[in-house]
């Protein structure tokens, strides 16, 4: 079964931001904009909630730090194959640009 195009922005919003947030020094201003807000949030694509899930029980914002602590924490999630280095790939996006992805992820739930 096909996604619509409106579902497959949805995930790849999500990608994003999780990947903003694993590359954020000491945290940023990413995290901030999205731990709380997104709590509670139904993602879309399940590894993706894992990977949210997994970031914030890690003790660490250290990028470098993240991808050691990673695969394990990924595993105990139950996604032990999941190509967690894409996380890392370099995506930076601004306070701006990551208050509007979160804002997207929200009000994709109202619609959904």
């Amino acid at each position: 079964m096909a996604r619509d195009p409106t579902e497959l922005s949805i995930v790849q919003i999500e990608k994003r931001l999780l990947a903003a947030m694993c590359q954020a020094e000491g945290g940023g201003s990413v995290w901030a904009l999205a731990e709380g807000s997104l709590r509670n949030y139904r993602w879309r694509e399940p590894s993706h909630g894992a990977v949210f899930a997994a970031l914030g029980e890690l003790p660490v914002r250290n990028p470098a730090l993240l991808r050691e602590l990673f695969p394990a924490a990924l595993t105990r999630k139950g996604f032990p194959d999941l190509v967690w280095q894409d996380f890392f790939e370099p995506c930076i996006l601004s306070d701006q640009e990551a208050r509007e992805s979160v804002q997207k992820l929200l009000d994709s739930e109202q619609r959904a």
